[in-house]
């Protein structure tokens, strides 16, 4: 489909090989709400990787929020060395969600 996108890449360092496929589907929406975003070796280390995808619901707004906070808040917590990267996570999580809210970034 036209407009489409998608990256492959064969020489990640987290993981072996990593790729996406954008598709827009106009047919049924006006246009993608989603965004993504793809960082190997966050944080310097080279076992450790984000790759992920932020659902807009109704707007691009909180998705490009995400998108565009989301790897430095991860960074930061994963420069720390944690023990347990789950509640790393949680944190990166609440920090995000709260800078929507002091932004007044609607949901």
């Amino acid at each position: 489909m036209g407009g489409d996108s998608g990256e492959y890449c064969e020489m990640g360092s987290s993981v072996r090989e990593y790729s996406y496929q954008e598709n827009k589907n106009r047919r049924f929406r006006p246009q993608m709400e989603d965004t993504h975003c793809i960082v190997d070796k966050i944080g310097g280390d080279a076992t450790c990787g984000l790759f992920a995808i932020f659902d807009g619901h109704g707007g691009r707004q909180v998705s490009d929020h995400c998108a565009e906070r989301f790897p430095s808040e991860l960074r930061k917590q994963v420069q720390m060395k944690p023990a347990d990267l789950t509640k790393s996570l949680e944190t990166v999580f609440s920090q995000v969600s709260g800078a929507q809210y002091s932004a007044n970034i609607s949901l």
